[in-house]
C-alpha cells in the first residue's frame, strides 16, 4: 500500500512537501574572484583554463570543437560574437554566468563549501 493511501485510510493528514531552502549568492564578482583561482580542462583536448571567466573555455570549445554543439547553440554563440549591442551582450553574459555558477555548484560541493566559508554564499538555515 502506498504511503498516501495508508495515510488517507488511517485519517492522517497528507505529508507536507519539504520546504526548499535556497542559498543566496551575495555578489557574483566575489564568486568570480574565487572561481578564477580554480582550474578546469577541456574534455576534448585537455587544454587548461581558469574556471572563471567561463567564456574562455566556451570560446575554445566553439573555436576548436564546434561539432560538439547543437546547431542552435553554435548559432547563439555566433550571434553573440557578432552583436554590437552592448546591453544584449551583457545580458547574454550575465545569463551565461548565472547558469554556469549554478551548474558548477551542483557538481562541486568543495567549491560550494569554499564560497560559504568566504561568506560569498549565505547557506540556507538548517532546521
Amino acid at each position: 500500500m502506498g504511503e498516501a493511501r495508508r495515510r488517507k485510510i488511517l485519517g492522517m493528514p497528507p505529508r507536507e512537501p519539504p520546504r526548499v531552502q535556497q542559498a543566496v549568492i551575495s555578489d557574483i564578482a566575489d564568486v568570480a574572484k574565487l572561481l578564477a583561482l580554480e582550474k578546469t580542462y577541456c574534455d576534448r583536448c585537455g587544454a587548461e583554463f581558469p574556471l572563471w571567466p567561463p567564456e574562455l573555455l566556451n570560446q575554445h570549445l566553439h573555436d576548436d570543437h564546434e561539432a560538439m554543439f547543437w546547431p542552435q547553440v553554435a548559432q547563439e554563440w555566433h550571434d553573440y560574437e557578432k552583436d554590437t549591442d552592448l546591453a544584449r551582450r551583457q545580458n547574454y553574459l550575465t545569463q551565461y554566468h548565472v547558469q554556469f555558477v549554478c551548474l558548477v555548484l551542483q557538481h562541486r560541493c568543495d567549491l560550494y563549501q569554499k564560497l560559504v566559508a568566504a561568506g560569498v554564499i549565505v547557506a540556507p538555515a538548517q532546521g
